[in-house]
């Protein structure tokens, strides 16, 4: 049985269309820039169904070096595929539907509820989807990162 709208008690339901999170040292200097596109974080309740959903979409990620002469100034992003399938890049363009396309990053648990409405520690079901990425780092980018831990340490 599919859930539809009307079946959920609670639900909460947040999107961000581009954020960036820096990453600065106590120079302070600019490490890094996370670069997050098209996230969606939903989190419901069915005490009819006794479900708790959460779910977390990123449509995609991106990490930049922002060392102006890093030899890889991108240090995350998605893999670049070629898509096989003709009928499905037609049916994309046609619908301009950018959604069909994969996440860079997709979680989802569905947990179990008591009768009083209280989750319990039983998750029914946990998926995490990670696409296909291209990871690079330089050696001055993950010493600037040890500087920068060791500069916390203290106060973790």
């Amino acid at each position: 049985d599919e859930l539809v709208d009307a079946d959920f008690d609670y639900k909460f339901e947040v999107k961000f269309k581009h954020i960036v999170i820096s990453v600065v040292d106590y120079q302070p200097q600019e490490l890094i820039a996370i670069h997050l596109e098209r996230i969606h974080f939903e989190h419901s309740q069915t005490l009819l169904h006794e479900l708790d959903i959460k779910q977390l979409k990123v449509q995609t990620i991106q990490i930049d070096n922002q060392n102006l002469n890093a030899e890889f100034p991108v240090i995350f992003a998605p893999f670049p595929r070629e898509i096989k399938n003709m009928k499905r890049i037609k049916r994309m363009i046609r619908n301009k539907n950018r959604d069909e396309t994969q996440p860079t990053l997709a979680y989802t648990s569905c947990k179990q509820l008591m009768k009083d409405g209280t989750a319990s520690a039983y998750y029914y079901q946990i998926g995490v989807f990670l696409d296909s990425i291209d990871l690079t780092l330089e050696e001055k980018l993950l010493e600037s990162f040890y500087v920068l831990y060791l500069q916390l340490n203290p106060f973790i």
